[in-house]
């Protein structure tokens, strides 16, 4: 409601199944407002009858109307459905395709949120995150994706030749940890400041070794455990034991 404020009446809304309701219909029925989304399956006042189940025909429509509301549930797939809510289509129009047959309030829904539905598809091929249960960390890890989703659309417009964003967010990764990896691991690294300020859009010779001693793993120098962790002062394998819990060989640890 704190996003319709101050536009003019009579428009329609469309949103997905995070907002979508019965009770913000309402709502928005009050500011003169149609509401069109899709719903989620858990919902109360989703009934059974328009759940996926084994026996619905595939491209079959289920339609259910109360008072001014208006609840389609499309089978796309065996065994799959999906459920819009809808103020604003009153009758069961299907005006798909002869393969599919879909109703109108889906067609007039993909018109609408086709742009932010292509977004979430683009940023699950390549997302950074993590399985958490601190929500302000899945918050930050959901603001890189769209961020960096919406840097490479900014940096295509503006270059004549568009590179691919599999490359594009490897180099703007590369370019934000630049500074710190320089102060905090120059040995493992193996360059000075003028090779890492040359960095470029592309995987580069010096990017594959960085990459190869980070996630490849090999010997303890004082044993045969394999261990990823690296000696910071002589760049030596090193485990847990062996670096007494700090990255560190025992040979550099006795010197300092």
């Amino acid at each position: 409601m704190d996003l319709v404020e101050g536009l003019p009446t009579g428009l329609g809304v469309v949103t997905d199944n995070f907002f979508t309701s019965i009770s913000l219909a309402e709502m928005l029925k009050k500011k003169n407002m149609t509401l069109l989304g899709t719903l989620r399956k858990n919902r109360v006042e989703v009934p059974k009858e328009v759940l996926p189940n084994k026996h619905r025909k595939i491209h079959s429509s289920m339609f259910l109307q109360a008072d001014d509301v208006t609840l389609v549930s499309y089978v796309p797939k065996k065994k799959k459905a999906v459920v819009l809510l809808s103020t604003e289509h009153h009758d069961k129009t299907c005006a798909g395709k002869k393969d599919d047959y879909k109703p109108q309030m889906i067609l007039d829904y993909n018109k609408t949120k086709g742009g932010v539905d292509s977004v979430d598809q683009m940023v699950a091929h390549f997302s950074s995150k993590r399985s958490t249960r601190r929500w302000p960390v899945a918050y930050f890890m959901t603001l890189l994706d769209i961020g960096g989703l919406n840097a490479y659309v900014v940096y295509s417009e503006s270059q004549k030749a568009k590179p691919k964003r599999s490359d594009f967010l490897e180099s703007l990764c590369l370019e934000l940890v630049k500074e710190y990896a320089q102060n905090c691991r120059p040995e493992t690294l193996h360059a000075n400041n003028a090779t890492m300020n040359n960095l470029v859009v592309g995987a580069t010779n010096l990017e594959k070794v960085v990459r190869k001693e980070e996630t490849t793993r090999g010997k303890c120098v004082g044993c045969d455990t394999f261990t990823r962790s690296i000696c910071h002062r002589c760049s030596k394998r090193v485990c847990i034991e062996h670096g007494k819990k700090v990255s560190m060989c025992s040979a550099c640890l006795d010197k300092k």
